[in-house]
Order: C-alpha cells, then sequence, then structure tokens
C-alpha cells in the first residue's frame, strides 16, 4: 500500500486508530502466489482464517514498526484482527 511505501524515513512504532473511512483489500492470491501457504494448509505455517481474500475490509487501526505496518480490520466474523501490510492492496 502506497502510504506504507516509504517507512524507513520516517520509522516511528505507534498503533493509529482510523478516524476516517479507510479501506484495503485483502490480497489477490493469484497475484501474490507467495502468500498462498498461509490458505492452503501448508505444514508448520499458521493459517489465516476468517478473511476472504480479493475483499475490501474496513481498517479500524495501523501500527508502523520500524520498516513494516501492521493493519487491523474487521474480519468476515466482525471482530477486529491483525495482519502484515503484504496481506493488503491499494483500494482505488
Amino acid at each position: 500500500m502506497k502510504m506504507f511505501n516509504d517507512l524507513d524515513s520516517h520509522p516511528y512504532s505507534r498503533k493509529f486508530e482510523c478516524k476516517t473511512s479507510l479501506k484495503a483489500k485483502f490480497v489477490n492470491l493469484e497475484e501474490k502466489y507467495w502468500l498462498k501457504k498461509f490458505f492452503d494448509n501448508t505444514p508448520n505455517v499458521e493459517q489465516v482464517t476468517d478473511v476472504t481474500p480479493g475483499k475490501v475490509y474496513d481498517v479500524v487501526a495501523y501500527e508502523v514498526m520500524g520498516d513494516v505496518a501492521d493493519i487491523t480490520i474487521i474480519n468476515d466474523r466482525g471482530e477486529r484482527a491483525d495482519f502484515m501490510e503484504c496481506f493488503f492492496e491499494e483500494v482505488n
């Protein structure tokens, strides 16, 4: 996502609650095939559940930690869930 492209220039560890509507699309696994292992029962890999690849989610918070970021969404069960930003795409 564009907002996380240059984290090294302003690394800051803090959780930001979103005050305005922010949306992010969960990855299309055909485009980011290296993330399939989190969905296909690969042994010794924590599986992602309660989200739908390709679906647009409401972002409720994000946390910047050095050169990576976590995004908090409301998942398919209506609960908050955290994922690394590599699991998301821009919503135009």
